[in-house]
């Protein structure tokens, strides 16, 4: 890293409710201008030579992430950085407060070092920028937020598809942050892409798909400029028996401490997102979405229309 400040930086975009500025050129995201920049706060974003960014040095093993293209060791550096290390996309450094990520690909240019610093990278630099994040596809719906949690693999982003075949905006697929704003707890919007099954064949009202990583289609989907929107409702995604019902019942608001990604140690974080989740489980409602092995996602997402009391549009 060159220690370029991010005024220098050639490139500015909106993600995750944070604003980056790159020296590399990442067309996947919303630029920002200069001029009509809102306040967030800032990443700073550079490429570094993968032979200089190789070593862990003093770093201590904190976990893993089990990513559709192979897995990501996450390591604490001494100085309270993140250190990502994947065979597949090289490393990433994420300062302290995540003011400044290094990443060292071995080619930028390839879809799945790019779907990998767009989601786990970008998304942690986030996390110790102050937002608050949860594991969760969302969509907006008639102006207002609706969040989808599900475990991996559990068929939120499926469900987010077919709610967008059916008009529905994307905001963000996987990685949700959040953070307190005028209006309330407001979403903010994440790339404009979604990861669908191989074996499922994205409407063309979705998007294109831009590359096959592991087992999954990385789509872009088309949608018009994002910006934060209030969430109107939480839905937790279960999947219930063999049956194809669907079920929509009220849930508690602690369920959102189960999807809330995990901030760091550091005990201000812990309390701030603390704060949020609390502030979000009191003014927006939080329901268990209990759906069987063959429901539809059709079923599903007309069961969800049907409670926010809007029609569909489907096409």
């Amino acid at each position: 890293m060159d220690g370029s400040s991010p005024s220098e930086l050639p490139h500015r975009y909106g993600v995750y409710g944070v604003l980056v500025a790159s020296g590399l050129e990442l067309a996947e995201l919303d630029t920002v201008t200069r001029a009509g920049a809102p306040e967030r706060p800032v990443v700073r974003l550079e490429l570094a030579d993968p032979a200089a960014e190789g070593g862990r040095g003093a770093a201590r093993p904190r976990g893993r992430l089990d990513c559709a293209d192979g897995p990501v060791e996450v390591l604490d550096e001494e100085t309270g950085g993140l250190l990502l290390v994947s065979q597949r996309h090289g490393v990433c450094r994420v300062s302290a407060d995540g003011s400044a990520v290094t990443c060292a690909p071995e080619d930028p240019s390839r879809p799945a070092w790019r779907r990998h610093l767009l989601d786990t990278v970008l998304g942690s630099a986030a996390l110790r920028r102050g937002m608050t994040g949860l594991h969760a596809a969302a969509v907006t719906i008639d102006g207002r937020a609706l969040a989808i949690t599900a475990p991996t693999g559990g068929g939120k982003s499926t469900l987010a598809a077919e709610l967008l075949r059916r008009g529905a905006e994307l905001l963000t697929d996987d990685l949700l942050f959040v953070a307190a704003g005028p209006a309330g707890v407001e979403a903010h919007a994440g790339p404009p892409f979604i990861s669908l099954a191989g074996a499922e064949t994205p409407p063309r009202a979705i998007g294109e798909t831009v590359a096959v990583i592991g087992d999954r289609r990385w789509i872009r989907v088309r949608r018009r400029p994002p910006r934060p929107s209030p969430l109107s409702l939480v839905v937790a995604l279960e999947r219930d028996g063999r049956g194809s019902g669907a079920e929509l019942e009220a849930a508690t608001p602690d369920r959102l401490l189960s999807c809330a990604l995990d901030p760091g140690r550091a005990r201000g974080r812990l309390l701030e997102r603390f704060d949020v989740l609390s502030s979000l489980g009191r003014a927006v409602p939080v329901l268990r979405l209990r759906v069987g092995a063959r429901t539809s996602p059709a079923r599903a997402a007309a069961l969800l229309e049907s409670h926010l009391g809007v029609a569909a549009h489907v096409g």
